[in-house]
């Protein structure tokens, strides 16, 4: 049996905290799940003032009505950019030591395809939110029933493919992520 010089034990132990592609992905995944549970408060702080603003004059149920869709969004991109980026954060980080630098890349890629879904699908839920306040606000016996005819210039058409292609990227995005961490995790 040979024996190992001490100087050689030491090189094999500083490896073991050698900084992988999978780490750096982690610290990714979880700077933008910090970011983005940053952003939803801002953004929350900032529409409370607009409809405060906005929404002075108008009758009381219409104060309550008018701002749900904007909160309701709220809770949605709260999960969207912070909880799932730091679910997929601690998968990679369980299964590190099995994937490889190319699985790491595309990791990478699905989740760039994820985020771009949204933001996108934030933008559009933002818009349609303040839309919201911002007719009623303007018009506060504006009838309810004609509030999606007022979006996008009108069209709806274009309204349903944007919010369509914004969720089949979240989908496809997480749905590529998620598989290539069970792939691994089979290992």
């Amino acid at each position: 049996m040979k024996r190992r010089s001490g100087s050689n034990f030491i090189i094999q132990q500083e490896s073991i905290f050698r900084r992988t592609t999978a780490d750096d992905l982690v610290a990714m995944l979880i700077n933008v799940s910090i970011v983005s549970i940053l952003a939803v408060l801002l953004s929350c702080l900032a529409s409370e003032w607009l409809v405060d603003l906005t929404l002075r004059a108008t009758p009381l149920d219409y104060q309550q009505l008018a701002p749900l869709l904007l909160r309701t969004a709220y809770g949605l991109l709260f999960v969207l950019g912070g909880i799932i980026p730091s679910m997929l954060a601690f998968f990679v980080r369980t299964c590190r030591k099995e994937l490889v630098d190319r699985e790491v890349g595309s990791l990478r890629r699905g989740f760039y395809l994820y985020a771009g879904g949204g933001l996108a699908a934030a933008a559009l839920l933002l818009y349609k939110g303040i839309s919201y306040i911002v007719f009623f606000g303007s018009d506060p016996v504006f009838p309810m029933e004609g509030f999606n005819d007022r979006l996008f210039w009108g069209n709806p058409f274009l309204g349903g493919l944007l919010f369509g292609l914004a969720d089949l990227c979240l989908a496809a995005g997480l749905i590529w992520c998620l598989m290539i961490i069970l792939r691994a995790n089979r290992r």
